[in-house]
């Protein structure tokens, strides 16, 4: 068993400026930008902008957002609100977190009060019984405020994590997969196997697996002087000039370890392979009567196979001597007045070992591709002398036919395989080292290279890949459906927690299956939330957007439910393991406090091929299981519209933590002529031990979230910095600012979003 590290709440690392945002290059900065001033349309939250020099917000603005024109905006820099007046003077560098968010706009009155009114006539009218069963923010209604009914009537936040209830990343199968229609091919060498798959996909490889190819063709033998050789036509599927074949081996042995055996690469077509090859068995010569067979329709070449003995034994000494029979071959064309071609072969003993087996194959082209009988006699009976052996037998008959099938963008191996070098009998799998190459970057240019990350392969595969104009594979999606900057922020975030995905698809599955499996890899699950196709994955460095209080939960909605089922004991994680020759290795994780596991849960993490990383699933499984049993869900008026899937919130509830918490009630100014900052009135006092550091955590009118340190000042607060100069405008009153209060080291808890 791995020596595991201890568990921890996948989402109890700190937050705010000095946590490491690791997926972010050291020498870029972190943009979230929220186009839309209500909801989370539009929301490109991993822009990065690189940093070659003394930058100011002004510029980072500029930069990420350069077709905003006049529209406000409200502008964060590591969670610190920053006025207008302040973008050009404050300087930003490498690994600091800018948040862009578009600011309601109105003359004399709040947009938001207007929508909520067309909200509140939509409700009288009926309309509300009709939109509250979607539970859904963003169906197709058509107008804003049909999408905030959805958000009154029918939305709801859920929080959930674990192997026992579904999560932000979905819950494998014990097959591997999810759901339980996905391949369940076993691609390690105890189970691999070479197989014809007649009408099946062909195979499909991702990252660097060991691939066990299918059958693409029926394997046929021929006789060449001494030997017979094996001929076989396999396929690694899809691919042609990106995919890369090693190390071919045999079983366990590698291919050259077997003299005379040659493998050649075949990308495409390959006129001069024959690859359909029927066989029939023929009989032996026992007489002069003719053996009659018929090849396969449209054969354009046939060969017949003649094994046997063929000596005589001198009557003096007994040393054996060469004999000669003659054989006669004919053919015609099946059908009305088909004419007998005849041929004569003459078959005789090895001159220096009468003894051994005759094996020899003779070839024919007939000329044109037809339906051909044909027949193999003895010119003589066989010989009835004691002395003789005269044993002549027409092993087989191979037609040949023309090969039309369209073998572009497929790779496949041609390999011949002599009998003596130790592969008689049953052959072993043949197997090889495959890696396909895809583009690194979302660059449709980009030079295609080895790759195994899990965002650059879910970018392949949601563009697809045509061959002569049609979809092989993948969605065919265009760039405009995707989210690119925020598979470029998963694809850094995924090499710098060496996350990989090494897959074979081998069978007709839907596409979500195949992209649900590749972002499991990759600790991520797929989202719209962009109104782009893009994904939303578990960082624990993600920063909280929002703050949710009683204050802004709809009365009588909030509900926390723990799963009923029985927690696992133990938690074994299956994988394919390169370093173990591709067998498969499993990892437990004994949950503490248990001595004897009675349950364990087992998973295969399909596509996970690193001891590492399958450590790292098996610790995050359990600690899910531990920590994130929990389900929590609300309702929110129209501020729910700004919580996207994969957000994390702090959540604060007499019910979860009875934090203090409340409505500002008003803002003193600073006192005149003196340097000391604004107090608040929270509505409630607090006493503030003089040795203790207290925060108050603030969620604004229009949804920005600050934190402030502060001190007692009688029935007041005093907060270490005064609140955003916009804190405050059109209809804003103080009493729209939602406050949690809380000592320092007891934060309200986070939370990861993880359906709405």
């Amino acid at each position: 068993m791995a020596d595991l590290p201890p568990l921890k709440d996948p989402l109890s690392a700190p937050e705010g400026r000095g946590v490491p945002a690791d997926h972010i290059p050291a020498d870029h900065i972190h943009v979230d930008l929220w186009p839309h001033p209500l909801t989370s349309e539009g929301r490109a939250p991993q822009i990065t902008l690189p940093v070659t020099g003394p930058m100011r917000v002004s510029a980072a603005l500029d930069a990420a957002w350069p077709a905003r024109g006049a529209l406000p905006l409200s502008v964060t820099l590591d969670g610190v609100a920053l006025p207008p007046g302040a973008w050009a003077h404050t300087p930003i560098g490498p690994g600091q977190r800018l948040t862009l968010r578009a600011r309601l706009q109105g003359d004399d009155s709040n947009p938001l009060v207007a929508i909520l009114t067309i909200a509140t006539i939509a409700l009288s009218a009926g309309a509300a019984s009709a939109l509250a069963g979607s539970g859904a923010l963003g169906f197709a209604a058509g107008s804003t405020g049909a999408k905030v009914i959805g958000a009154l009537a029918g939305a709801a936040i859920s929080t959930a994590g674990g192997l026992v209830i579904n999560a932000l990343v979905p819950v494998r199968d014990p097959d591997g997969l999810v759901p339980s229609s996905a391949p369940r091919t076993d691609y390690s060498l105890t189970g691999g196997t070479n197989r014809a798959r007649p009408y099946a996909p062909l195979l499909l490889t991702f990252g660097r697996h060991r691939v066990f190819p299918d059958l693409g063709a029926k394997p046929w033998t021929e006789f060449e002087d001494d030997d017979q050789y094996l001929n076989m036509s396999l396929s690694f599927g899809l691919g042609n000039l990106h995919l890369d074949i090693a190390d071919l081996r045999i079983g366990t042995q590698p291919l050259s370890n077997f003299p005379g055996a040659t493998a050649e690469i075949l990308r495409g077509p390959d006129p001069t392979w024959p690859a359909n090859v029927d066989t029939v068995q023929g009989a032996a010569l026992e007489d002069t009567a003719y053996v009659l067979r018929r090849t396969s329709a449209a054969t354009n070449r046939f060969d017949l196979d003649l094994t046997g003995q063929l000596f005589g034994l001198d009557r003096r000494d007994g040393d054996p001597y060469r004999l000669s029979r003659a054989i006669e071959i004919g053919y015609r064309r099946v059908g009305p007045g088909g004419t007998w071609t005849r041929q004569r072969v003459i078959v005789r003993s090895k001159k220096d070992s009468p003894r051994d087996a005759i094996r020899r194959t003779i070839r024919i082209r007939p000329g044109a591709a037809a339906d051909w009988e044909v027949r193999v006699r003895r010119l003589r009976a066989p010989s009835g002398d004691a002395h003789e052996v005269d044993a002549i037998t027409w092993t087989a008959l191979r037609s040949f036919q023309a090969d039309t099938a369209d073998y572009s963008g497929q790779t496949r191996l041609r390999l011949r395989l002599p009998a003596s070098a130790q592969a008689s009998g049953q052959l072993p799998a043949l197997h090889a080292i495959v890696e396909h190459h895809l583009p690194h970057g979302t660059t449709r240019t980009a030079r295609p290279r080895a790759n195994s990350n899990p965002a650059w392969i879910a970018l392949a595969f949601l563009r697809g890949d045509r061959i002569k104009g049609r979809l092989a594979w993948g969605l065919g999606l265009p760039d405009a459906r995707i989210d690119l900057p925020g598979l470029r922020a998963w694809a850094r975030w995924c090499d710098a927690h060496s996350l990989t995905c090494n897959l074979v698809l081998d069978r007709k599955l839907p596409a979500e299956d195949v992209l649900r499996t590749i972002c499991q890899c990759g600790r991520a699950s797929l989202t719209w939330a962009s109104g782009k196709l893009g994904v939303v994955w578990d960082d624990p460095a993600t920063p909280a957007t929002a703050l949710i209080t009683p204050g802004n939960i709809i009365a009588g909605s909030l509900e926390i439910t723990w799963s009923g089922a029985e927690p696992a004991d133990e938690i074994a994680v299956r994988y394919l393991d390169p370093g173990a020759d591709w067998h498969y290795q499993t990892l437990r994780r004994t949950m503490p406090g248990i001595t004897t596991p009675k349950r364990t849960a087992t998973l295969t993490l399909s596509g996970v091929t690193s001891p590492a990383q399958a450590a790292t699933e098996a610790n995050l499984q359990a600690a899910r299981q531990l920590y994130h049993r929990r389900r929590i869900t609300w309702e929110m008026a129209a501020e729910g519209l700004s919580i996207a899937r994969g957000d994390v919130v702090r959540l604060t509830h007499s019910l979860l933590d009875g934090g203090q918490t409340g409505r500002l009630v008003n803002v003193l100014p600073a006192e005149p002529g003196t340097a000391r900052p604004e107090r608040w009135d929270l509505g409630q006092r607090f006493e503030i031990p003089d040795t203790e550091t207290w925060y108050a955590m603030l969620r604004l009118g229009d949804g920005r979230l600050i934190t402030r340190a502060i001190t007692a000042d009688g029935a007041l607060v005093r907060p270490a910095r005064a609140l955003p100069e916009d804190w405050q405008h059109d209809e804003t009153q103080a009493t729209d600012v939602l406050w949690r209060v809380y000592p320092g080291d007891a934060p309200p808890a986070p939370l990861r979003i993880v359906g709405i």
